[in-house]
């Protein structure tokens, strides 16, 4: 290698300080190198703090000098260096690479260090998680029941059609899919039909648990209608029935677990609700013949005379304002306005009980009172007392409570 020389060093006699100017001590010199100082003497550099300054030894015999020329060379012992970590690398490793070319016995590389750590199969399964499962033999057939084995596309009748069209439908021996073809026996027969079974083309699933306990599902290929079969202690029950979508079929009725009606309206008949109020006709027109309620709940509604409830109840109520005028008699100390009367909202089917809730008028004094009853169809008549003459108007606010029929 080169000897380095760039930029000048300060030196002082005595001094083991190395002061550099336009230098990079760090990346080109190393303890342990030969520094060759400006008084052409050779001394070993013991430390190198920054590109700038180092220290050496002995300390510099040669005179003061701030701006001198030097040289660093680097000694033979860093060659030595690299052959020792050579030769320990070679000792330590050359056995074991020159064993990847043979069969021979050598240590197993961990997990960590790219290799499984694992001297057998098994022990390599166990290394990644797989368990036995990942060497497995699979099955040789749609119905090997070997223990042990994994399943195949179509095992036992799952994923693949292993009995199309089979002569008779109580011979189905395993769980499989299987088709239905004209010809065939112990078809179940459609709903509410003693000589039409389901059709050729329906399709169904058998699930078997043993020769004597199975169950099949057939869906109707012309209808949506699906069939339950099941064979219990080696005998096949009568088949069962229900509709998935019975639109166009005979719809079950309520001993059949349905209702055989197609509408709301039939519905509610069906079940005894006709009448049943819901969300859309608890308030509308109250209605009633003989005496039982037809209509909705309540009733609400207001006019020029006021505002009225109708209930199913035949309960009935009525507000409203009357206006009547200034003092028009005097009864000894008391002075009566003039009577103001007005028609209900709605009528009522009896006169009802009426009374006043409210009274104004520009003094705040006085107080109504009813001059004439209330008949069917109006407040009656009403007046306001005063305690002395009064020539303003008043408004008498009025409800009257009775039945509409």
């Amino acid at each position: 290698m080169p000897w380095y020389k760039s930029g000048t060093v300060s030196v002082t006699l005595n001094s083991n300080a190395v002061i550099g100017t336009g230098t990079a001590f760090l990346s080109n010199g190393r303890v342990g190198d030969a520094f060759r100082g400006p008084d052409g003497g050779w001394y070993e550099v013991t430390n190198i703090a920054s590109d700038t300054a180092m220290s050496i030894s002995p300390a510099y015999k040669g005179a003061t000098n701030a701006a001198g020329a030097y040289a660093l060379a680097p000694m033979q012992g860093y060659v030595k260096d690299s052959a020792d970590a050579l030769r320990a690398l070679v000792n330590a490793y050359g056995p074991k690479l020159a064993a990847l070319g043979t069969t021979g016995n050598y240590d197993i590389l961990p997990i960590t260090k790219g290799g499984t750590g694992a001297a057998n199969q098994a022990d390599a399964r166990a290394a990644f998680g797989l368990g036995s499962a990942a060497v497995v033999e699979i099955q040789t057939s749609v119905i090997d029941a070997t223990a042990g084995r994994a399943m195949i596309n179509g095992a036992w009748g799952w994923g693949a059609l292993s009995s199309d069209n089979p002569a008779d439908l109580n011979a189905i021996a395993v769980s499989q899919k299987f088709g239905i073809n004209t010809g065939a026996s112990n078809i179940p027969w459609a709903l509410g039909s003693t000589t039409v079974p389901f059709a050729a083309g329906s399709s169904g699933i058998a699930m078997t648990w043993t020769a004597n306990h199975q169950s099949q599902i057939i869906v109707n290929r012309t209808a949506s209608m699906v069939a339950l079969r099941r064979k219990s202690a080696g005998v096949w029950a009568p088949d069962d029935y229900f509709c998935l979508y019975p639109t166009g079929q005979t719809f079950l009725s309520v001993a059949q677990g349905g209702t055989g009606v197609t509408s709301l309206s039939a519905l509610l008949a069906a079940l005894g609700l006709t009448d049943a109020y819901k969300k859309s006709n608890v308030v509308g027109t109250v209605g009633q013949t003989a005496g039982v309620p037809t209509g909705a709940l309540m009733e609400s509604g207001s006019n020029a005379n006021g505002s009225y409830w109708r209930f199913a109840n035949g309960l009935q109520i009525c507000a409203g304002n009357l206006i009547s005028g200034g003092t028009a008699t005097t009864q000894g100390s008391i002075f009566i306005s003039t009577p103001a009367s007005g028609s209900f909202p709605i009528s009522f089917a009896a006169a009802p009980w009426v009374v006043a809730s409210g009274l104004y008028n520009a003094s705040g004094q006085g107080w109504a009172t009813q001059a004439t009853f209330s008949t069917t169809t109006t407040w009656g008549n009403w007046a306001v007392c005063f305690g002395a003459s009064n020539g303003s108007a008043s408004t008498i606010s009025v409800i009257a409570v009775g039945r509409w029929f």
